[in-house]
C-alpha cells in the first residue's frame, strides 16, 4: 500500500504500473465523510491530461487489493469507503 500526497508524478507512475490495483481518493485530512474507491484504470483519476491529483485538497491511497485499503480506512477515519459507480471497483 502506498499513500501519495504532493506527488502527482509518483501517483501516476503507480497507476500505470498497477492497472489491476485500487485507489482510495480521500481528502487531505482523511475522514469517513469522503472516501471513494476507484479502480486504478478509472479515467476520472488517472489521465495525464489533468493535474493536482495529490497536490491540492486530496490524497491517494493505492493498493493491489481492496482489503489493504479497508485495513487502512477504518483506523484512519473510523469509517468505510464507498465504491465509485462509474468504474465499479
Amino acid at each position: 500500500m502506498e499513500l501519495f500526497e504532493d506527488d502527482d508524478e509518483g501517483y501516476l507512475q503507480w497507476v500505470e504500473t498497477n492497472p489491476e490495483g485500487f485507489v482510495l481518493n480521500s481528502e487531505r485530512h482523511p475522514s469517513a465523510r469522503y472516501l471513494l474507491l476507484h479502480r486504478a484504470i478509472c479515467g476520472t483519476i488517472c489521465t495525464r491530461k489533468r493535474t493536482n491529483y495529490t497536490t491540492t485538497g486530496y490524497i491517494k491511497v493505492c493498493a493491489s487489493n481492496k482489503k489493504e485499503l479497508e485495513a487502512w480506512a477504518m483506523p484512519e477515519t473510523g469509517g468505510r469507503f464507498t465504491a465509485y459507480h462509474l468504474c465499479n471497483p
